[in-house]
């Protein structure tokens, strides 16, 4: 009875240490959750970017003059504007003797400027004496083809005249007035010709005499204006001289005009007078006509070159204190003045022989016609003569003609290479003018007064009066001033040349580069606001905007980067150059969205999914997300607005180590981008 006693309360006792084991147990094993709910609310998204404050609004004052400093007329912090006076210095023999360099480099320039300058304007006249040669030997092409025309017209006078005669029609009293009329004209053009021919000679004589002293004088640079000046009188003495040679000539058209026509109209009255005579003092009456027209064209062109040659003294004139002048040139020009003159001579010579022959012709008509011999043998021979002069009148027009398209494609081709002379001499001015410039300043910058090369406040002001200044380089961010310009100086950042002697600030507002992830820089844009700190004023936090984006990038160590440029939205005194700094630039904010933690979401098998507790069971839900910052992300759809969100579990009053996951957030939804407020595994969706 014992022993079953014994044997109850055992198997009691077990059965009671087996129920508070099993429920020790299963207590332990049963989770404790922290949880979140799913909240509306303000989402922003930045980027987090570390760099340095720029020193672009800084301009460096230096001088390369060598002494000691004299005068010091400012202070740190005071406001100057551009030009101002500095500080004066008291040169050494070192700085005189550099100043004295300085200053004979820039008359050196100047003097190269005013040369090109010089050049440029003489390639210009030359450029138009290319236009006016070209128009001319247009214009003279289009009096060759009249020219033309009239001796064809001539020729078919003397034809018609020839067949005449030959089909035995006979002269009257009007033709023995036509033989008159042109044996008068005949020696008129005879003497003309003889007076062109005579001064043919004397134009080679002047055009080698010319030629001779162009050649001795190959190796001089300039050549005296007096001589332009002589030749621009010669010039207009003979423009005034062929006007009144042309005068005459114009008188003469006028004469043969009006005896052409009292002759026609002889013809007309004439019963006597054939159809053929009628025709031939008709088309004298054209010819003499074109004659006239032509004439009076070589009149009005004369009355032109006389008031070019008239301005062209004037130029000389005003030239004369100029002595720069290309022998070359004038060689050239002896040459072509020569060639003229032969050419000239030879076209003279074929009208003299011309004007011979046309004479003897006229002569031997009207002896005819004196002798009574009426329109036999004589005027047979007459008119064959006439036929003949008339042949070769036309050849040598024709000839004439065809050499006046030589005329202008080589003045074309002169003109051409003119102007491009003349755009080399512009180039040439260009580079004379920077050179000039820069020969300026490099003179101001020996000056012993130092200005202000911009308007701003001055700043590390490091020369007091008797501080020795010797003008050496000095290497400092920033851009540099020059001493004793009143013009400004140009912002570049680089070397400073001279002695730097004071900084100057220029900008009220700070700038900032930040280096920017290459996963970070596509969500950046200019115009987003920022906000920055800088390490050096703990507890300070500063507004600003971006401003620009170097999108090159910079590679440093296989790592990738691309600069950003950020201005303060206000002035700041503290913030000095190079300083560190960090930003967080806000690249897109959303409002009345939902939220969560970010440890509330993780990725499993590539799927963005959250743990929902409903009714103290895990269910693990896809969502897709959008935005998010370093603590929250927003859902963009999947769960509700109050859905109990797993973000942690609790264990004996802790929170555990791990998550309901597994793996903690080692695995997690979302990975820090960067230095960016976060980002997803495979950019998340909007």
């Amino acid at each position: 009875m014992t022993k079953k006693i014994a044997a109850i309360v055992l198997i009691a006792g077990l059965a009671a240490g087996s129920f508070l084991t099993y429920r020790a147990l299963g207590q332990k094993a049963l989770p404790t959750y922290q949880t979140a709910k799913v909240e509306r609310g303000m989402i922003v998204s930045t980027v987090t970017a570390s760099g340095q404050i720029l020193d672009s609004n800084i301009v460096n004052v230096t001088t390369q003059a060598t002494g000691v400093v004299k005068e010091l007329f400012v202070k740190d912090g005071d406001q100057v504007q551009a030009g101002d006076n500095l500080l004066t210095i008291e040169l050494d023999s070192n700085g005189q003797l550099a100043r004295e360099k300085a200053w004979a480099a820039y008359l050196s320039a100047k003097i190269d400027l005013d040369s090109a300058k010089q050049n440029a304007v003489s390639l210009s006249k030359d450029v138009k004496a290319a236009e006016i040669e070209l128009e001319t030997a247009k214009q003279s092409k289009l009096g060759l083809e009249r020219e033309l025309k009239l001796a064809e017209a001539s020729l078919a006078t003397a034809q018609n005249a020839w067949d005449a005669i030959q089909a035995g029609s006979a002269a009257g009293t009007a033709d023995r007035k036509q033989k008159e009329l042109a044996l008068q004209a005949a020696q008129h053009a005879l003497t003309l010709a003889q007076s062109k021919y005579a001064n043919a000679d004397k134009a080679i004589e002047r055009a080698e005499l010319d030629l001779s002293l162009a050649l001795k004088n190959t190796d001089i640079n300039t050549l005296s204006s007096d001589r332009d000046v002589k030749a621009a009188e010669i010039e207009l003495e003979n423009a005034r001289q062929s006007e009144l040679e042309l005068e005459k000539q114009l008188r003469l058209a006028e004469t043969a005009l009006t005896e052409a026509y009292q002759a026609w109209e002889a013809s007309l009255s004439d019963p006597g007078a054939s159809e053929a005579d009628r025709l031939e003092k008709e088309l004298a009456v054209y010819a003499a006509q074109d004659a006239l027209d032509l004439a009076q064209r070589k009149y009005d062109n004369a009355e032109e070159l006389v008031e070019k040659a008239e301005l062209s003294l004037s130029l000389a004139e005003k030239r004369a204190e100029q002595n720069t002048q290309s022998s070359d040139k004038d060689v050239k020009a002896a040459e072509n003045g020569l060639e003229t003159a032969k050419q000239s001579k030879l076209a003279l010579e074929r009208e003299l022989k011309l004007a011979e022959a046309s004479l003897a012709a006229a002569q031997y008509a009207w002896e005819a016609i004196q002798e009574g011999s009426g329109a036999g043998n004589a005027d047979r021979k007459q008119k064959e003569l006439a036929l003949q002069a008339a042949q070769v009148a036309l050849a040598l027009a024709q000839n004439k003609y065809d050499s006046a398209d030589d005329s202008i494609q080589k003045a074309e081709l002169n003109l051409s290479l003119t102007k491009h002379r003349a755009e080399n001499s512009s180039d040439a001015v260009n580079k004379a003018t920077a050179n000039m410039a820069v020969a300026r300043a490099a003179y101001e910058a020996t000056l012993p007064v130092v200005t202000a090369p911009v308007s701003g406040i001055i700043s590390d002001l490091n020369v007091v009066v008797g501080t020795a200044v010797n003008g050496s380089s000095s290497s400092a961010g920033g851009s540099s001033g020059t001493g004793g310009s009143n013009e400004g100086a140009s912002a570049s950042q680089g070397s400073a040349s001279g002695q730097k002697i004071a900084a100057m600030l220029v900008g009220n507002l700070p700038l900032a580069s930040f280096n920017v992830s290459e996963i970070d820089v596509a969500r950046v844009r200019v115009g987003q606001k920022a906000t920055i700190t800088v390490d050096a004023l703990p507890g300070k936090t500063f507004t600003g905007k971006v401003v620009g984006i170097n999108r090159t990038g910079v590679v440093n160590s296989g790592v990738c980067s691309y600069p950003v440029t950020l201005q303060f939205d206000t002035p700041s005194d503290e913030s000095l150059p190079n300083m560190a700094a960090n930003a967080s630039i806000i690249t897109d904010s959303k409002d009345n969205v939902l939220l969560l933690p970010v440890n509330a979401v993780k990725t499993v098998r590539g799927e963005t999914v959250v743990t929902v507790l409903r009714n103290g069971e895990e269910n693990q839900l896809p969502v897709v997300v959008g935005l998010s910052s370093d603590t929250r992300v927003e859902i963009v759809s999947g769960l509700e607005e109050g859905d109990e969100v797993v973000v942690g579990i609790l264990s004996g009053g802790q929170q555990s180590a791990g998550s309901p996951f597994g793996g903690g957030l080692s695995g997690g939804a979302l990975r820090p981008g960067g230095l960016s407020g976060g980002g997803f595994t495979g950019r998340p969706s909007r």
